[in-house]
């Protein structure tokens, strides 16, 4: 009887010129097809090496602050300094609009729309769920992420964190009382802080012996003491950074002075940031109050088992 070969599959390489390039292209639908199949697992595994290196601050000066314009500046500096491999070259010349040298490229760059950087932050900051492949390419370019571009063959590992946060799927009758709860709090909180401004608006008014007087109302402002926010007027103070007035951070945004109380009950309602290789936790989402160029990211079962209680 004749032998039967067994036909082995090849599974397909495409050129990262190519990939790329297809995405902007109408003429060939099946390499548009192929060109939007990056797998979530690389843009994970660049998305992981970008939180790893912002938290050891070994990311680009101009990468700390997320904004189109600081990427697009981000882009120059690193050009200048690695203008990269000739699959960088590849990605560089499709994104912006055919460099075809380090001069070019840079030139490309300071004449390339801010707007095409919006990209960028969106996918940076999570709000992308299916982002374009020059994008994830191109932030792995900025961080100079190892295992670029994508490669089929390449095992990519997945971020601990990310996967925690993707199974930790409380029931919903929990959230919806908790939010409830949380939402009517936060009115409670509110119609006391109109009342105490009201008040001080009173004792602002009438004579006594400050010299600065709190002023309330669309002057108001306030600064962070330790682990609150306190009010005060809108004159400079020093050094202090000052802000306007945001009743809802006055009244409920706080810093966890007692991490160690801090369980998996926590999730979902407190965010942490690690700022000058300190982990910090706080009951609310947003900027860091001292330096407003770090986020809060929210709280999930790894950074409780691995920062806050190692030991158990």
């Amino acid at each position: 009887m004749p032998q039967t070969i067994p036909i082995i599959p090849i599974i397909p390489i495409i050129p990262i010129e190519s990939r790329l390039c297809s995405i902007d292209s109408k003429k060939s639908d099946s390499f548009l097809i192929l060109a939007e199949m990056l797998p979530p697992v690389y843009t994970n595994a660049v998305l992981a090496d970008y939180h790893k290196k912002s938290e050891k601050n070994d990311l680009p000066v101009d990468m700390k602050q997320l904004s189109p314009a600081s990427l697009k500046a981000a882009c120059l500096d690193v050009c200048r300094a690695r203008y990269g491999t000739r699959e960088d070259q590849a990605l560089l010349r499709a994104f912006f609009d055919g460099a075809a040298d380090q001069k070019a490229c840079l030139q490309a760059i300071e004449v390339h729309d801010i707007n095409k950087f919006k990209p960028l932050v969106s996918l940076l900051r999570g709000k992308t769920k299916r982002p374009d492949d020059k994008i994830v390419e191109l932030v792995a370019w900025l961080i100079d992420f190892n295992d670029r571009p994508y490669n089929p063959r390449k095992n990519y590992p997945e971020d601990p964190e990310r996967k925690h946060a993707e199974m930790e799927t409380p029931p919903t009758p929990p959230i919806v009382r908790e939010g409830a709860k949380k939402k009517r709090r936060r009115r409670i909180i509110f119609v006391i802080t109109i009342t105490i401004a009201l008040g001080m608006t009173v004792y602002s008014i009438r004579p006594h012996k400050s010299s600065a007087p709190i002023v309330i109302g669309h002057q108001a402002c306030m600064f962070w003491d330790e682990d609150h926010y306190q009010p005060i007027s809108c004159q400079p103070h020093g050094d202090t950074l000052v802000t306007p007035l945001d009743s809802e951070k006055l009244a409920h945004f706080r810093k966890i002075t007692r991490p160690d109380t801090i369980t998996t009950n926590s999730i979902g309602s407190l965010w942490y940031v690690r700022y000058r290789k300190t982990y910090e936790f706080y009951t609310d989402s947003g900027d860091h109050p001292i330096d407003p160029q770090w986020r809060l990211r929210p709280i999930t079962e790894y950074i409780i088992r691995n920062h806050i209680h190692p030991e158990q």
